[in-house]
Order: C-alpha cells, then structure tokens, then sequence
C-alpha cells in the first residue's frame, strides 16, 4: 500500500505527518506500526505515543524542500 501527504516546510514539531490505516487478517486482532529498519529517513518520523497510527514530526527535525523534495517512510 502507498499512501502520500503534502507537508509543509514550517510544520512545527510533533505535528501530525500522516495517519495509517490497515485492516487486521483476524478478528480483533492488534494491529502495531513501526518503521523499518532504513525507513524514516533522518529520523524526521515519529510514531505519536498515544494513537501508535499516527506518525509526527520528530522533535529537532524540519523539512527542507530543497534539501529533499520527497520522504519514503517504509513501516511494518
């Protein structure tokens, strides 16, 4: 699954980046995030400590358009 989000340069930090979504394959079953292991380019992610779906800006991070046009966050 891909899924894209437009971020602004001035998000401030711990602004919500994207939420993810997917279905469980059984019923009731706990569904987890994390990033893989070379998924969250300079560590600009960060998952929220209270809906674990959410990733945010990671404190001391920014966006830098011309820098990097793109970030791919690869979860599992």
């Amino acid at each position: 699954m891909t899924k894209t989000a437009s971020v602004s340069e001035v998000l401030a930090v711990g602004s919500e980046i994207m939420t993810i979504t997917s279905t469980p394959t059984t019923l009731n079953a706990a569904v987890t995030y994390a990033f893989a292991t070379s998924g969250n380019p300079g560590d600009v992610g960060v998952f929220d400590g209270t809906t674990a779906n959410k990733i945010n800006l990671n404190i001391g991070k920014k966006f830098d358009y011309e820098t990097s046009k793109t970030i791919v966050f690869i979860i599992t």
